[in-house]
């Protein structure tokens, strides 16, 4: 493989990466904006800069959702720009094979894999965090500001949290309802309680109800709540769990951490952290049979089209599986890799067929 050739695609490639990707993100950004202007103007203190601020904490995350799609986008942008200059008949004139051609955006593939999960290892989680710290603490209130309640479950080995409410960064909570779990399993007592406050290094709990496994109940105006939860245990709920760091996600999977959601739920979430990088690849790979048809069929629209359509279906199927295999339906490894390497196939088999 040519070093100069390789440069020259790498190049191509990273330039129309960034243009696209910035194209994407900056377009969902704009729409982000129109749809929530009147909740962040709202904010206290709220004016120009307040936008700004949104919009910076906001986008790290539009970059890792708009990625992969930015990724194909480009490499069929890269390739049919090549065929419509006839680059790839002047590099086969000379001896390069089109699969020679393909091996050169490797390295731009690799730093594009490498860029895609380092922003969502290691900066959309805090920015995302900060966001809704940020949210929370500037909220308006007032009398007539909408409340949203939703429960929340949070689950240990001997106890089983309800949460109604959790103010950011979740030292108070509203609704509470602990259900305390034996050894066996078995319910041994429930807890009601209206409001909890973590003050001092501990939970206290306000307007209290307990109900033995007897049935028997008794009502106290306040109480100690015994536990190893922390304030970060439920503020972690409201963090999107496709934001999560590959650390949570590893100590949510093995149960040694809090966690809102059924276990495959996150172990098929850190299987996915591993497996969307190497999705980068896939998309140089689908492009590939797509733009040398192109100069075959006489049309860089029909090219560009079919490309879409299979990144299109790739991703509706990736979605599709990994939803099956939060919910228990397949193998969480299975809902994780089994569109990459299914259409990794398909494209491989179409690229071979189109060069002989």
């Amino acid at each position: 493989m040519s070093r100069s050739l390789a440069l020259y695609v790498s190049r191509l490639f990273l330039a129309r990466f960034a243009m696209c990707l910035l194209a994407l993100a900056g377009l969902l950004q704009l729409l982000d904006l129109l749809d929530s202007a009147k909740d962040i103007l709202a904010r206290e203190n709220s004016g120009l800069s307040t936008i700004f601020y949104y919009a910076r904490l906001r986008f790290p995350s539009l970059i890792v959702q708009m990625g992969t799609v930015a990724t194909l986008l480009a490499a069929l942008i890269t390739l049919v720009t090549l065929v419509q200059r006839n680059e790839i008949i002047a590099m086969k004139a000379i001896g390069i094979s089109y699969f020679t051609l393909l091996l050169t955006f490797t390295p731009a593939a690799a730093v594009v894999a490498a860029f895609h999960f380092a922003v969502g290892e290691w900066v959309a989680p805090h920015t995302d965090r900060e966001l809704q710290l940020w949210w929370e603490a500037t909220a308006p209130r007032g009398e007539d500001s909408p409340v949203n309640r939703s429960i929340s479950w949070v689950r240990r080995a001997d106890v089983i949290v309800a949460v109604t409410s959790i103010r950011l960064p979740g030292t108070h909570l509203e609704g509470l309802r602990i259900f305390d779990l034996d050894d066996a399993g078995e319910l041994t007592m429930v807890t009601l309680a209206e409001r909890a406050d973590y003050v001092d290094g501990r939970w206290r709990l306000e307007e209290v109800q307990e109900i033995d496994r007897r049935a028997d109940s008794r009502q106290l105006a306040s109480a100690v709540w015994q536990t190893d939860l922390k304030p970060v245990d439920f503020a972690e709920l409201a963090l999107p769990p496709r934001q999560y760091s590959i650390a949570s996600l590893v100590s949510l999977s093995e149960r040694s951490k809090v966690g809102a959601r059924n276990v495959r739920f996150y172990d098929a979430m850190l299987q996915k952290k591993f497996a969307t990088p190497v999705a980068t690849f896939l998309m140089v790979l689908i492009a590939a049979p797509v733009a040398q048809t192109s100069r075959r069929r006489g049309g860089t629209g029909y090219a560009f089209g079919l490309g879409v359509i299979i990144g299109f279906a790739f991703f509706v199927t990736d979605g599709l599986v990994l939803v099956a295999g939060e919910s228990g339906m397949f193998p969480t490894a299975f809902a994780a890799w089994a569109p990459t390497i299914l259409f990794t196939s398909v494209a491989g088999t179409i690229l071979v067929h189109t060069e002989r």
